[in-house]
């Protein structure tokens, strides 16, 4: 599922690794939010599919992480 969600980014994406990154982060803050609530491995992906609809940017930029390195040389 997660490569649907990465490919769906990606189309919109100017940069493919910020599209990827991006992508991989927003799954990542849906998945916690659905674990939280899930009883169950039956459960969760159910809510998984419901965190991801429900994502806006203003959620994502409040609870996805991501850390920038640079490159090295």
């Amino acid at each position: 599922m997660a490569t649907s969600v990465v490919a769906a980014f990606l189309a919109v994406a100017p940069d493919p690794w910020e599209g990827a990154a991006a992508a991989l982060a927003c799954y990542g803050w849906a998945a916690e939010l659905a674990a939280a609530g899930a009883a169950g491995p039956g459960t969760l992906q159910p809510r998984l599919f419901d965190e991801l609809f429900r994502l806006t940017p203003q959620s994502a930029s409040a609870g996805a992480r991501i850390e920038v390195e640079a490159a090295r040389a």
